[in-house]
């Protein structure tokens, strides 16, 4: 009677869980737009894994596929067989002319192989590569440093490290020749195992041929390219076996006819491997074809060319579904309790069924296990509980509106609105200028309360209060006696120490919904909306993201609810049922074998990262299609790049584009990290250039600024030297007009010596009329001689001033004196043709017109490159000189005008300078004219 009550009450409940998932295990059917009908797929050297399809070769590296078909280069989409050399070629086999292989992403023909048609067999020797058509009985090979086609007659094969010889003779029958002996072995077809064709064997006793899958119970040997694998059919009563796996020439997996699979390495039979499979959550009988790759992940193909990836860690995540919502729950050592509406779901986690269920005629809010008592928090604020053992019998607690509720050295405490009570002492600590608290817990000698704008610890011993400002606070707990963790809605997570100072934090663009760390493995869980982050705790209390679990990689779907760990299992609560996470999963010995994946650039499919690659600059948009190659998808990892020398960025999807690029060498770096940007676990660079136009370009602009530079001296020499013409041919006109003006001065000045001749004659006596005629013819000599020279030496321009002032002299009394400050060469020295006598003239003729006493100081001083005259008179002085005469003297109105002209075209300093002298009273004593001329000599004029 109590088994049939049991049978019952089992069949009731049954209905309650729907069943155990492994979410982790991946059907691609699902996907059908990318992978069709599957045939075969293998993994080559680098840890991609090749996929044969109906629709062209897939290559997919844990995240990403790539797909080659006929716009690709196939000869067809039909692809049925991939084989992997040493060289990490990928060979196609299919029902097309021709031998094609992918390498670096791109597709190639070998020449002249359009003999060969239909499926092909490969295996390698010593770099040498090997093809046997199927329905061709010759053999083909690649040479090591030659791809060109080439016959053979025979095939070689090696067997144990001796080189066998087989032949086909007439019969179609293999021949084995070792030894000078021969032997036939078979009289069938010998062909790839995945190709699903029988292999033969010959059993050395009975000396018959016998298919592969009719071998008499004795051990044998089954012929696999280069080993034979012996086969214990001791193993197995039943002897009719299908080959659904053949890798690397090591493992043959076969599949007998009681759906158990045999495994065998290297020849010997493995028991570990085949309880493994045997053991995997697949229908076995449905096997197709089945792959084992380098990280033991498990590859099924079934026998509707479905394909399945199970990962090596797959049993790590058990999800457990039910057909009613969870609201909230909480647990005991041995049993979930699952609230749902006014249900209460008893789930024995040893059975793995629900073993009970209380009904309640109200609504409740939460439940809650505290010593061995459940707690029912009702909508009305009431607060019932029962004792574990006996659940239908319930006790009313006397606290009413409590939140929450947690045991503490000896009494119950909890929250109620702002304040916090004892079941026995009631009200212990009240905030009244807060908002109410939503949780706390025992901290110490006291308890840490939050609610949505600070923290406060209460110490119960001194009755102190210590506040710190965090706001949305929804899960604390606690590390050590001397720091917690708090974690808010908005994604932060920090540890404060006992004083509530924070000592690090974290970051998740995440709301967070319970936070749990666990003491032995040292490790922070988070659960939120995006799956369950797991960090490490490091000895400095900092924080390191290790991975992440969500629903793309096994996590149950539902609204979280809660997270419970038990004996190091971690169960993860959501409306519509649990994952239960081993502690395996947390085991840090998993690798991080992540490693950044070019997909394509500018759309060409790369195989790697190309350095040194050249844009054009009409053509100057880069676009790069990242993935990360991984087939760990526990860890969550990110992409960061930065391009020059500026930050680092994270890339936030897998295409990253860069418009308009200016003409540049650039250096774009990339890295993979899975908790933060200082710990790359893959890096990688591309260096790359976008070409100039001409005119961009460093040359173009050398070679415009070089022509400017010459355009502008040319200009600037026919500029100069038209100006310099002219200047020359003006300064020639100045020349004109000064002789021009001796000219005109010589009539005048003849007609004005000659009147004071006559009255020299009438006044004086007969030496001093011949004394003036002398002085006179001399003057007028020295005249016509200079009135033609562009330049005369300073001692003949001295000289001549001489005979003028010697001359005027005669007429009024007139004292000159001559200084010369260096040792100067006066005979060696040119100076301008009269340019001296007009300011003399002047000074004498202006300046001295009611003085007696008549005196000019003429001072000669050089330097290396100029020569200075200093001309000083004791006259009246400018102003006065101009009150008294409006009329302009013509002859320095002209030497200025020559020395600007003389200047301008001899890009030389000519100046001259005239100014009053002063008394010490400030008072008009004298006139100074300065001249700055260039020093010019007889051998060299400038």
């Amino acid at each position: 009677m109590k088994i049939l009550y049991f049978f019952v009450f089992f069949i009731l409940n049954i209905k309650f869980v729907y069943g155990q998932t492994y979410n982790s295990i991946k059907s691609f059917s699902a996907q059908r737009k990318i992978i069709e009908n599957v045939y075969t797929l293998t993994q080559d050297n680098n840890g991609y894994i090749w996929i044969a399809t109906d629709n062209g070769v897939l290559k997919f590296n844990g995240n990403t596929f790539v797909k080659f078909d006929l716009n690709s280069g196939l000869p067809s989409n039909d692809i049925f067989n991939i084989y992997i050399d040493t060289k990490n070629r990928v060979w196609l086999s299919g029902y097309f002319s021709g031998l094609y292989y992918v390498q670096n992403n791109i597709v190639y023909k070998i020449k002249k192989s359009n003999e060969i048609k239909g499926l092909v067999r490969f295996f390698e020797n010593k770099d040498t590569l090997f093809i046997n058509p199927l329905y061709k009985l010759k053999t083909y090979y690649l040479s090591k440093n030659n791809l060109t086609l080439k016959r053979k007659n025979s095939l070689f094969e090696y067997v144990n490290g001796n080189r066998i010889k087989l032949q086909y003779d007439k019969e179609d029958v293999i021949i084995r020749e070792n030894n000078s002996k021969k032997s036939k072995l078979s009289k069938v077809q010998v062909v790839n195992f995945l190709m699903k064709n029988s292999f033969a064997y010959y059993d050395t006793q009975s000396s018959n041929y016998n298919p592969f899958y009719r071998f008499i119970p004795n051990k044998f040997k089954v012929y696999n390219n280069q080993n034979y694998f012996i086969i214990d059919p001791s193993l197995d009563s039943n002897y009719n076996f299908k080959i659904i796996s053949r890798i690397d020439d090591k493992f043959l997996i076969l599949l007998n006819n009681q759906n158990k699979v045999l495994v065998y390495y290297n020849g010997i039979f493995n028991k570990k491997i085949t309880d493994y499979i045997n053991s995997l959550p697949i229908n076995l009988k449905d096997i197709n074809k089945l792959f084992i790759d380098k990280k033991f992940n498990v590859w099924v193909i079934s026998e509707n060319l479905e394909l399945t990836f199970i990962p090596e860690n797959y049993r790590d995540i058990l999800n457990f579904n039910f057909n009613f919502k969870i609201k909230k729950v909480t647990s005991s050592s041995d049993a979930f309790y699952l609230l749902s509406e006014n249900k209460i779901f008893i789930y024995n986690i040893k059975k793995k069924s629900i073993i009970d269920t209380v009904k309640f005629n109200y609504e409740i809010k939460d439940i809650k296990i505290i010593k061995k008592r459940l707690f029912y928090f009702y909508n009305n604020g009431e607060v019932y509980y029962s004792d574990l053992n006996n659940l239908k019998k319930k006790f009313k607690f006397e606290l009413k509106g409590l939140k929450t509720l947690l045991y503490f050295k000896e009494d119950y405490y909890c929250i109620i609105g702002r304040g916090l009570f004892s079941l026995k002492k009631g009200k212990i600590f009240s905030n009244e200028n807060s908002i109410r608290f939503n949780d706390f817990f025992s901290f110490n000698d006291g308890f840490v309360l939050s609610n949505e704008e600070e923290l406060i610890y209460y110490n119960l011993l001194k009755k102190q209060t210590l506040k710190k400002n965090i706001k949305f606070i929804n899960s604390i707990v606690k590390i050590n006696d001397y720091n917690l963790i708090v974690a808010s809605n908005e994604g932060k997570i920090q540890i404060l120490d006992k004083d509530l100072k924070i000592k690090s934090n974290f970051f998740i663009n995440e709301n967070i919904i319970k936070l749990f760390y666990n003491k032995k493995n040292n490790k922070i869980l988070v659960y939120t909306y995006g799956g369950l982050y797991v960090f490490n705790l490091n000895s400095h209390n900092k924080i390191v993201l290790d991975k992440i679990l969500t629903i793309e990689n096994g996590l149950i779907e539902g609204k979280i609810v809660d997270l419970i760990l038990i004996d190091d299992i971690t169960y993860l609560f959501t409306n519509k049922g649990f994952s239960k996470v081993e502690k395996s999963f947390y085991n840090d010995e998993i690798y991080d074998d992540a490693k950044i994946d070019i997909l394509n650039i500018n759309s060409k499919i790369k195989d790697k990262l190309v350095n040194n690659f050249i844009l054009d600059r009409n053509d100057n948009d880069l676009n790069i299609n990242l993935s990360i190659k991984s087939f760990n998808n526990l860890k969550k990892y990110k992409i960061f790049y930065k391009i020059n020398d500026t930050n680092w960025v994270l890339l936030k999807n897998n295409e990253l584009t860069f418009n308009n690029l200016m003409p540049n060498l650039y250096k774009l770096e990339l890295k993979i990290s899975n908790n933060n940007i200082n710990t790359p676990i893959d890096y990688k660079s591309i260096i790359f250039k976008v070409k100039p136009y001409f005119w961009e370009t460093f040359l173009f602009k050398i070679l415009i600024i070089f022509l400017l530079i010459i355009s502008t001296f040319f200009i600037s020499f026919y500029f100069v030297n038209l100006n310099r013409k002219k200047n020359k041919l003006k300064l020639k006109l100045t020349n004109l007009e000064m002789k021009s003006l001796r000219a005109q001065m010589n009539p005048h000045f003849i007609f004005n010596s000659i009147n004071n001749l006559q009255s020299y004659i009438f006044l004086k006596d007969e030496l001093s009329v011949n004394n003036y005629i002398l002085k006179f013819s001399n003057l007028l000599r020295a005249t016509l001689e200079n009135v033609n020279n562009d330049f005369s030496t300073l001692k003949d321009e001295v000289l001549y001033l001489n005979k003028c002032i010697e001359f005027e002299s005669l007429k009024r009394n007139i004292l000159i004196e001559f200084i010369v400050i260096n040792k100067i060469d006066l005979d060696n020295i040119l100076i301008p043709n009269m340019i001296l006598q007009p300011i003399i003239e002047n000074s004498i003729v202006h300046g001295f017109k009611n003085n007696n006493n008549f005196f000019i100081k003429l001072q000669i001083n050089t330097d290396e490159n100029y020569l200075f005259i200093e001309i000083i008179d004791n006259g009246i002085g400018l102003l006065i000189e101009n009150e008294k005469s409006n009329k302009k003297s013509y002859g320095i109105s002209i030497i200025k005008e020559r020395l600007i002209i003389m200047s301008k075209i001899d890009s030389l300093d000519y100046k001259y300078e005239i100014d009053n002298l002063l008394d010490e009273n400030k008072n008009i004593k004298g006139t100074k004219v300065l001249l700055k001329l260039p020093l010019m000599k007889k051998n060299n004029k400038y």
